[in-house]
């Protein structure tokens, strides 16, 4: 009998703890890629932009991801990625993009290293593959989509 009651204590203090919040959604991989800003295909962009180095450069599925660095700190700067949409004949195919950056005046000198991300979704069909080619950096990346 004691067994009996001390296995329903148990299941009850247990059953307490495993309780879920049903109004918490999960986060899906779309809403995900929502967030992330995507290339803007315009011919003819201006090429005008705020100094920074870019450092480092890879993909993750195709999410492209630009280390930088900048001079500043104090204000919240912009960075738009820009492509002509113009596709190299080369195997695999090539295109080039532009990195954008707006300080927004700026006058603060720490440097500042961040991560951008873009999505690369809409630039080519699925199953084909692009090598980006950005300007300012030396190195290119390949993409599968």
């Amino acid at each position: 009998m004691m067994r009996i009651l001390f296995v329903l204590i148990v299941l009850a203090f247990s059953s307490c703890h495993r309780s879920k919040d049903l109004n918490q959604s999960p986060i899906l991989p779309e809403e995900v890629s929502s967030q992330i800003p995507a290339v803007i295909t315009e011919m003819g962009f201006a090429r005008e932009t705020d100094p920074c180095r870019i450092y480092s450069l890879f993909v993750e599925g195709t999410i492209l991801n630009i280390g930088i660095e900048y001079s500043g700190g104090c204000k919240e700067h912009a960075f738009e990625l820009y492509t002509d949409g113009v596709i190299m004949k080369s195997l695999p195919p090539k295109q080039r993009f532009f990195l954008k950056h707006d300080s927004d005046n700026d006058m603060c000198k720490s440097l500042v290293r961040d991560t951008l991300v873009f999505d690369l979704n809409g630039i080519r069909p699925a199953g084909t593959e692009l090598v980006v080619i950005l300007e300012s950096f030396d190195d290119e990346v390949g993409v599968v989509f």
